[in-house]
C-alpha cells in the first residue's frame, strides 16, 4: 500500500499498520491548522515523499515526558487514572490486545527512540476521548478544546462507532478515530475519502460493523 504525496496521507499511513488511531487524527488536525510555511518546513523536515512519517512518534516521546512530570508534581493520581483509561480501553479490542499493559508500551516507545525510521508495525493503543482532547491540548498549545455529541459538521477529530462494540459499554461503542476537514473529507488509515459512507464501503462495513459519528473533537480558535 502506497501512502502518496499527499502529508495528511502519510501521517494516517501510520495507523495503517499500527493501532494509533487518536494521535494520528489529532496530529493531522494540528497539521492542517500550521501557517503555511510551518508546514512546508514539516513536509521538507519529515513528510518527504516515499517516507514514513515520524511525527505521531515524536508525539508519544512528547506525551510520555509530560506524564513523567506530572508524576514528578505529585499528582500520580492522575497519572495512574489516565493509564487505567487506556489500558481498558485498548484491552476491550480483544485478542492480541486482551493483556496489553502501559508499562510495556512505554518500553517499546523508548527502545525505538533513536531508530531513524518510524517503530514496528503493529505497536498501538486506544485513546479515550479525554486523552485525545489531551492530546490537542498538548501540540496546540491551547486549552480550548471542545467535545460536540453527535454529528456535526465541523473539521475535526470524529470519533466513529458501531453497534457491535456497544456491548463493551465503553464510549458508546466507540471503535474508531477519523480526522474530518471542513468540507467533509475524510482521512483514515493512509486514505482519503469524500465521506463516511465512502469509508464504510471501501472497508466492507456491514451490519452492525457500520461506522457511525458519535461526536467531534475541535479546536476553538
Amino acid at each position: 500500500m502506497s501512502n502518496g504525496t499527499d502529508p495528511l496521507k502519510q501521517i494516517t499511513f501510520e495507523n495503517y499498520s499500527n493501532p494509533i488511531c487518536g494521535v494520528v487524527s489529532a496530529m493531522s488536525y494540528w497539521f492542517e491548522a500550521l501557517p503555511v510555511n510551518d508546514r512546508a518546513a514539516w513536509v521538507n523536515k519529515d513528510l518527504k515523499k516515499g517516507e514514513r512519517s515520524k511525527l505521531p512518534w515524536w508525539w508519544f516521546e512528547h506525551y510520555l515526558s509530560v506524564m513523567e512530570e506530572l508524576k514528578k508534581q505529585k499528582r500520580g493520581k492522575q497519572v495512574e487514572d489516565r493509564v487505567k483509561s487506556i489500558e481498558t480501553f485498548t484491552r476491550s479490542f480483544g485478542g492480541e490486545w486482551t493483556n496489553w499493559k502501559w508499562d510495556g508500551f512505554v518500553t517499546e516507545i523508548r527502545d525505538c527512540s533513536d531508530v531513524p525510521e518510524p517503530i514496528r508495525d503493529g505497536a498501538g493503543l486506544a485513546l479515550p476521548p479525554m486523552e485525545v482532547i489531551e492530546v490537542l491540548r498538548l501540540v496546540t498549545g491551547k486549552g480550548q478544546v471542545q467535545l460536540i455529541e453527535g454529528e456535526c459538521n465541523s473539521a475535526g477529530v470524529v470519533g466513529l462507532a458501531q453497534k457491535s462494540r456497544k456491548e463493551k459499554e465503553l464510549y458508546d461503542g466507540l471503535a474508531h478515530y477519523i480526522y474530518r476537514q471542513e468540507d467533509g473529507t475524510i482521512y483514515s488509515w493512509g486514505n482519503k475519502y469524500k465521506n463516511l459512507e465512502e469509508l464504510n464501503e471501501a472497508q466492507g462495513n456491514k451490519g452492525d460493523d457500520v461506522l457511525y459519528e458519535l461526536f467531534t473533537i475541535v479546536v476553538k480558535k
